[in-house]
């Protein structure tokens, strides 16, 4: 217990002393420390808007507008060559970049079209290695299918459109699913014994 020096006549702790100086009127409740005077003033956001100039995993993509924290954009961003800070040039620059992303995106979704109405002729040729069952020793899978058919349709195709559930494990004539934007198709892939 805090015994209050001086005057003798009252033993009054540390809380109450304090609650008897509010209710004298000598202390006024808008003291700056008071919850009150803090709660009219805005609080300062601190972030700062970059581009970022490649993917960055949970910040964004090539070309975005970012607003990330000062010490992220100094030790991460800039450090590694990721970001750059936006200024009037910079802004300009980035209006031009998701011009042209824009551009690149669109012209790869028309070639991309192009080759899934080629599709439905295609056929991939696969030669590989097997035992005297004609079982192969390693699958084709979707990746590798990607790539041929890329070749066979003059388009970068993705794995990810290919609907192959489990890779494939025999020779002959297999008929494989693709979709693109709700659209599907199927393509004939041949494999062969070595």
């Amino acid at each position: 217990m805090f015994v209050a020096v001086g005057s003798g006549k009252s033993k009054h702790t540390h809380k109450t002393r304090d609650r008897d100086r509010y209710t004298q009127g000598r202390v006024s409740r808008t003291t700056p420390f008071s919850l009150a005077f803090f709660a009219n003033i805005p609080i300062i956001q601190n972030n700062m808007k970059v581009i970022l100039l490649s993917d960055v995993p949970n910040v964004g993509k090539k070309y975005d507008v970012a607003e990330v924290k000062p010490g992220f954009a100094r030790n991460f961003l800039f450090a590694r060559g990721l970001g750059e800070v936006i200024t009037k040039g910079t802004a300009k620059r980035v209006a031009e970049l998701t011009k042209k992303r824009e551009v690149e995106k669109s012209r790869q979704e028309e070639l991309l079209q192009n080759a899934f109405t080629k599709l439905k002729d295609a056929v991939v040729t696969l030669k590989r290695k097997t035992n005297e069952e004609g079982h192969l020793y390693a699958g084709v899978t979707k990746e590798e299918l990607a790539e041929e058919l890329g070749k066979a349709v003059g388009a970068a195709f993705f794995a990810e459109y290919i609907q192959l559930e489990k890779p494939i494990k025999q020779i002959g004539e297999h008929i494989v699913p693709a979709i693109l934007k709700g659209k599907e198709a199927e393509f004939k892939v041949i494999v062969e014994a070595e």
